[in-house]
Protein backbone atom coordinates (compact mmCIF):
# COMPACT_ATOMS: atom_id res chain seq x y z
CA UNK A 1 0.00 0.00 0.00
CA UNK A 2 2.85 2.37 0.76
CA UNK A 3 4.20 1.77 -2.72
CA UNK A 4 0.81 2.41 -4.33
CA UNK A 5 0.35 5.68 -2.44
CA UNK A 6 3.90 6.67 -3.31
CA UNK A 7 3.10 6.54 -7.03
CA UNK A 8 0.13 8.90 -6.69
CA UNK A 9 0.53 12.53 -7.79
CA UNK A 10 -0.87 14.02 -4.59
CA UNK A 11 1.65 15.03 -1.96
CA UNK A 12 -0.87 14.17 0.77
CA UNK A 13 -1.08 10.56 -0.39
CA UNK A 14 2.70 10.37 -0.64
CA UNK A 15 2.83 11.58 2.96
CA UNK A 16 0.57 8.71 4.04
CA UNK A 17 2.83 6.31 2.13
CA UNK A 18 5.84 7.77 3.93
CA UNK A 19 4.10 7.24 7.28
CA UNK A 20 3.22 3.62 6.48
CA UNK A 21 6.78 2.97 5.37
CA UNK A 22 8.20 4.36 8.62
CA UNK A 23 5.83 2.16 10.63
CA UNK A 24 6.61 -0.94 8.58
CA UNK A 25 10.34 -0.34 8.77
CA UNK A 26 10.11 -0.07 12.54
CA UNK A 27 8.20 -3.29 13.07
CA UNK A 28 8.92 -5.43 9.98
CA UNK A 29 12.57 -5.09 9.08
CA UNK A 30 12.47 -8.48 7.34
CA UNK A 31 10.40 -6.88 4.58
CA UNK A 32 11.55 -3.27 4.43
CA UNK A 33 14.78 -1.40 4.80
CA UNK A 34 15.38 -0.26 8.35
CA UNK A 35 16.21 3.23 7.11
CA UNK A 36 13.97 4.33 4.21
CA UNK A 37 15.65 7.13 2.29
CA UNK A 38 13.12 9.84 1.43
CA UNK A 39 13.06 13.59 1.72
CA UNK A 40 9.36 13.86 2.55
CA UNK A 41 10.01 13.93 6.31
CA UNK A 42 12.40 16.90 6.25
CA UNK A 43 10.15 18.73 3.79
CA UNK A 44 7.11 18.28 6.03
CA UNK A 45 9.05 19.39 9.07
CA UNK A 46 10.42 22.49 7.33
CA UNK A 47 7.02 23.40 5.91
CA UNK A 48 5.24 23.06 9.25
CA UNK A 49 7.88 24.89 11.23
CA UNK A 50 8.24 27.69 8.69
CA UNK A 51 4.69 28.31 7.44
CA UNK A 52 2.22 29.81 9.95
CA UNK A 53 -0.65 29.53 7.45
CA UNK A 54 -0.05 25.77 7.14
CA UNK A 55 0.14 25.45 10.92
CA UNK A 56 -3.24 27.15 11.16
CA UNK A 57 -4.75 24.66 8.74
CA UNK A 58 -3.22 21.75 10.66
CA UNK A 59 -4.62 23.18 13.90
CA UNK A 60 -8.10 23.05 12.36
CA UNK A 61 -7.49 19.39 11.45
CA UNK A 62 -6.57 18.70 15.08
CA UNK A 63 -9.77 20.38 16.23
CA UNK A 64 -12.10 18.76 13.69
CA UNK A 65 -10.59 15.29 13.25
CA UNK A 66 -8.81 14.58 16.50
CA UNK A 67 -11.15 16.34 18.97
CA UNK A 68 -8.50 18.69 20.31
CA UNK A 69 -10.43 22.00 20.55
CA UNK A 70 -7.60 23.87 22.24
CA UNK A 71 -5.09 23.28 19.43
CA UNK A 72 -3.68 26.45 17.88
CA UNK A 73 -1.11 27.24 15.22
CA UNK A 74 1.42 28.02 17.95
CA UNK A 75 0.81 24.67 19.62
CA UNK A 76 1.15 22.88 16.30
CA UNK A 77 4.68 24.26 15.99
CA UNK A 78 5.51 22.90 19.45
CA UNK A 79 3.77 19.56 18.92
CA UNK A 80 5.06 18.70 15.44
CA UNK A 81 8.70 19.49 16.13
CA UNK A 82 10.16 16.28 14.67
CA UNK A 83 9.59 13.78 11.88
CA UNK A 84 8.52 11.18 14.44
CA UNK A 85 5.87 13.55 15.79
CA UNK A 86 4.58 14.25 12.28
CA UNK A 87 4.39 10.53 11.49
CA UNK A 88 2.46 9.95 14.73
CA UNK A 89 0.08 12.77 13.74
CA UNK A 90 -0.62 11.15 10.35
CA UNK A 91 -1.15 7.78 12.06
CA UNK A 92 -3.77 9.45 14.27
CA UNK A 93 -5.51 10.80 11.18
CA UNK A 94 -5.56 7.36 9.57
CA UNK A 95 -7.41 6.04 12.61
CA UNK A 96 -9.83 8.96 12.88
CA UNK A 97 -13.42 8.68 11.67
CA UNK A 98 -13.05 11.38 9.05
CA UNK A 99 -13.13 11.49 5.27
CA UNK A 100 -9.51 11.54 4.07
CA UNK A 101 -10.04 14.44 1.69
CA UNK A 102 -10.52 16.85 4.60
CA UNK A 103 -6.94 16.39 5.80
CA UNK A 104 -5.18 15.27 2.63
CA UNK A 105 -5.81 18.73 1.21
CA UNK A 106 -3.95 20.20 4.18
CA UNK A 107 -0.99 17.84 3.77
CA UNK A 108 -0.89 18.76 0.08
CA UNK A 109 0.04 22.29 1.14
CA UNK A 110 3.44 21.05 2.31
CA UNK A 111 4.47 20.07 -1.22
CA UNK A 112 7.55 21.97 -2.37
CA UNK A 113 7.33 24.22 -5.40
CA UNK A 114 9.81 22.05 -7.29
CA UNK A 115 9.60 18.38 -6.40
CA UNK A 116 12.26 15.80 -7.13
CA UNK A 117 9.61 13.10 -7.51
CA UNK A 118 10.15 11.18 -10.72
CA UNK A 119 13.49 12.81 -11.36
CA UNK A 120 16.76 11.09 -12.01
CA UNK A 121 19.16 12.89 -9.70
CA UNK A 122 20.62 11.72 -6.44
CA UNK A 123 17.94 13.61 -4.50
CA UNK A 124 15.06 11.77 -6.15
CA UNK A 125 12.47 10.47 -3.71
CA UNK A 126 12.91 6.72 -3.39
CA UNK A 127 11.48 3.85 -1.42
CA UNK A 128 14.06 1.28 -0.48
CA UNK A 129 13.31 -2.11 -1.96
CA UNK A 130 12.47 -5.06 0.24
CA UNK A 131 15.43 -7.07 1.42
CA UNK A 132 16.27 -10.03 -0.79
CA UNK A 133 14.76 -12.74 1.37
CA UNK A 134 13.68 -15.86 -0.52
CA UNK A 135 10.37 -16.39 1.27
CA UNK A 136 9.68 -19.74 -0.39
CA UNK A 137 13.07 -21.12 0.62
CA UNK A 138 12.63 -19.91 4.20
CA UNK A 139 9.24 -21.66 4.40
CA UNK A 140 10.79 -24.91 3.19
CA UNK A 141 13.46 -24.59 5.88
CA UNK A 142 10.76 -24.30 8.54
CA UNK A 143 8.92 -27.32 7.13
CA UNK A 144 12.16 -29.31 7.00
CA UNK A 145 12.82 -28.58 10.67
CA UNK A 146 9.37 -29.94 11.49
CA UNK A 147 9.99 -33.05 9.41
CA UNK A 148 13.25 -33.62 11.28
CA UNK A 149 11.40 -33.81 14.61
CA UNK A 150 8.79 -36.29 13.37
CA UNK A 151 6.15 -34.42 11.38
CA UNK A 152 4.91 -36.02 8.17
CA UNK A 153 2.82 -33.12 6.88
CA UNK A 154 3.37 -29.43 7.49
CA UNK A 155 0.73 -26.85 6.59
CA UNK A 156 1.08 -23.15 7.12
CA UNK A 157 0.43 -19.91 5.30
CA UNK A 158 0.49 -16.18 5.97
CA UNK A 159 2.93 -15.58 3.10
CA UNK A 160 -0.01 -15.68 0.63
CA UNK A 161 2.21 -17.74 -1.68
CA UNK A 162 0.75 -21.14 -2.70
CA UNK A 163 3.41 -23.81 -2.45
CA UNK A 164 3.65 -27.61 -2.35
CA UNK A 165 6.88 -29.47 -1.60
CA UNK A 166 7.30 -33.25 -1.52
CA UNK A 167 10.31 -35.00 0.01
CA UNK A 168 9.83 -38.76 0.16
CA UNK A 169 6.92 -39.34 2.55
CA UNK A 170 7.04 -35.75 3.77
CA UNK A 171 4.76 -33.01 2.49
CA UNK A 172 4.72 -29.25 2.99
CA UNK A 173 1.72 -27.20 1.87
CA UNK A 174 1.02 -23.49 1.81
CA UNK A 175 -2.53 -22.98 0.49
CA UNK A 176 -1.89 -19.29 -0.12
CA UNK A 177 -4.49 -16.62 0.52
CA UNK A 178 -8.21 -16.63 -0.13
CA UNK A 179 -8.11 -12.93 -0.98
CA UNK A 180 -7.60 -11.58 -4.46
CA UNK A 181 -3.97 -11.04 -5.33
CA UNK A 182 -1.87 -8.85 -7.57
CA UNK A 183 0.52 -10.30 -10.10
CA UNK A 184 2.52 -7.08 -10.55
CA UNK A 185 2.26 -4.50 -7.78
CA UNK A 186 5.13 -2.37 -9.09
CA UNK A 187 2.81 -0.25 -11.25
CA UNK A 188 -0.50 -0.64 -9.40
CA UNK A 189 -2.50 2.53 -8.74
CA UNK A 190 -5.40 3.45 -6.44
CA UNK A 191 -7.67 3.87 -9.47
CA UNK A 192 -6.97 0.29 -10.55
CA UNK A 193 -7.76 -1.03 -7.07
CA UNK A 194 -11.36 0.17 -7.45
CA UNK A 195 -12.13 -2.64 -9.91
CA UNK A 196 -11.98 -5.96 -8.02
CA UNK A 197 -12.81 -7.88 -11.18
CA UNK A 198 -9.32 -7.30 -12.59
CA UNK A 199 -7.64 -9.29 -9.79
CA UNK A 200 -7.56 -13.10 -9.66
CA UNK A 201 -8.03 -15.40 -6.69
CA UNK A 202 -7.55 -19.08 -5.93
CA UNK A 203 -9.31 -20.78 -3.04
CA UNK A 204 -7.17 -23.73 -1.92
CA UNK A 205 -7.55 -26.01 1.07
CA UNK A 206 -5.46 -28.93 2.32
CA UNK A 207 -7.11 -32.31 2.93
CA UNK A 208 -5.33 -34.68 5.33
CA UNK A 209 -6.54 -38.25 5.93
CA UNK A 210 -5.37 -40.81 8.46
CA UNK A 211 -4.75 -43.96 6.41
CA UNK A 212 -3.72 -46.02 9.43
CA UNK A 213 -0.36 -47.56 10.27
CA UNK A 214 1.02 -44.12 11.07
CA UNK A 215 0.45 -43.06 7.46
CA UNK A 216 -1.15 -39.77 6.45
CA UNK A 217 -2.53 -39.05 3.01
CA UNK A 218 -2.81 -35.44 1.87
CA UNK A 219 -3.64 -33.28 -1.12
CA UNK A 220 -4.10 -29.63 -2.04
CA UNK A 221 -7.62 -29.04 -3.34
CA UNK A 222 -8.71 -25.99 -5.33
CA UNK A 223 -12.31 -25.16 -4.41
CA UNK A 224 -12.71 -22.19 -6.72
CA UNK A 225 -10.59 -19.84 -8.81
CA UNK A 226 -10.81 -16.75 -10.96
CA UNK A 227 -10.20 -16.79 -13.82
CA UNK A 228 -11.51 -20.33 -14.15
CA UNK A 229 -8.77 -21.67 -16.40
Amino acid sequence: MAGILWREDRWGLKTVGWTLLRFAAQYHQAFLSSAPQTDIGPQLLNAIQGDPFLRGKIASVYRDALSEPAMTAAKVKETLESEDAIAAFVEQLLQADLFWEKWLAVLDMAQPGVSSIGGSGGDTLTIRKASNIDVRAECVKIATNKWNVGAQIVVFGHTHIPQTVEDGSHRYYNPGSWTRYVEDAESLTLAELKDEGRFPYKLNCIRVEDAGSDTLLSECICIDRFPAS
